[in-house]
């Protein structure tokens, strides 16, 4: 007994060729018994299968398209920027006006203190100021300044390669530095202002006679005014290195930073708009001190030639330089806004 081997129809032994289909039976094996359950041929396979395609692998939201660091490139961008660089080049002039002004001041400043004593009848021995020895404390006395001069242009150095995602944060350290050593300075200054004032409270209080009353009210309330403007200048101190230590976190995270203070940069404008005003009163009205200066001279015993240049050149040189510096806080204001827009816009992301 035997099937075909292509319909499973059963056939006779002598059988060459399957009466259903016409298969021939010779061609196979004698007596293999096939499946006699159906089973369904597979459908051929495709010789050509399309690519599948590939994953998509987006980059994180702290890179751009070039694989760098957009926080760190925003911060490069604001270190580079138009307000910025303007800002720290009208810094760099005022600070060397106000070292010249101190160097032209300061013989006069000098010979004016030794004439005040003779003055008052006290004599001591008249030690000339020589040029260099004014040079010399100028320059002293302006070096932090000049160190924040110096961080602001290794920030704008850190700031101008653009092909990769680090920055170096020595100049924002260096200015950071000097403003928490001015933070110290400010503190303890009006930490002795403070005990001063309230020893002249007390001895007011005490020794002020009928007039106690109304002067101790008046010293009270002065008391308080200080207290405030100690209090605001605090705060801004404190604020303003939080937005440098917010730029410096950019830098050594490559994560977006909205620390930076709008308080801070609304304060630069209306310190510059206001310095502008003082700036430009004390040039163009410095005619007028005359009369002021001689009759100061005259009350204080003092040669009032000497006075006079002392003003003038002060009003000069002390006027532009205080013009300039106004016009660089507002830069920098300007500069901590694009900073602060720059974080946000990324935070969002």
């Amino acid at each position: 007994m035997k099937f075909c081997p292509n319909c499973g129809q059963q056939l006779e032994d002598a059988d060459v060729f399957c009466p259903n289909c016409g298969q021939n039976t010779e061609a196979v094996q004698e007596n293999v018994q096939p499946d006699p359950q159906y089973t369904p041929v597979p459908e051929p396979q495709p010789l050509y299968q399309a690519p599948q395609p590939a994953p998509q692998f987006y980059a994180p939201p702290a890179a751009n398209e070039t694989g760098l660091n957009q926080p760190i490139l925003a911060l490069k961008r604001t270190a580079t920027s138009a307000p910025f660089i303007i800002g720290a080049i009208l810094f760099t002039v005022s600070a060397i006006l106000s070292v010249i002004l101190s160097v032209v001041t300061s013989p006069y400043l000098y010979y004016l203190f030794f004439d005040y004593l003779y003055a008052q009848g006290i004599n001591v021995s008249y030690v000339s100021l020589n040029t260099a020895s004014s040079v010399i404390s100028a320059v002293i006395s302006s070096i932090p300044t000049l160190l924040v001069i110096l961080g602001l242009w290794l920030t704008v150095g850190a700031g101008g390669n653009k092909n990769n995602d680090r920055m170096s944060t020595a100049g924002l350290t260096i200015i950071k530095v000097i403003r928490i050593l001015g933070l110290i300075g400010f503190c303890i200054c009006f930490g002795i202002l403070l005990i001063a004032s309230i020893i002249g409270l007390i001895a007011l209080g005490v020794n002020g006679g009928r007039y106690s009353g109304p002067g101790l009210g008046v010293g009270i309330l002065g008391f308080l005014i200080l207290i405030g403007v100690f209090v605001f200048g605090l705060i801004f101190l404190i604020k303003v290195l939080k937005t440098i230590g917010a730029a410096k976190k950019v830098a050594a995270t490559g994560m977006p930073n909205n620390g930076a203070s709008g308080f801070v940069a609304v304060m630069l404008f209306i310190a510059g708009i206001s310095g502008i005003f003082s700036a430009l009163m004390l040039i163009f009205f410095s005619a007028f001190f005359g009369n002021v200066v001689y009759d100061v001279s005259r009350e204080i015993k003092l040669d009032y030639s000497v006075l006079e240049v002392l003003i003038s050149r002060f009003a000069l040189f002390g006027g532009i330089a205080l013009l300039i510096s106004s016009l660089a806080d507002i830069f920098f204001g300007i500069t901590i806004f694009k900073f602060k827009g720059a974080m946000n816009r990324l935070s969002r992301r």
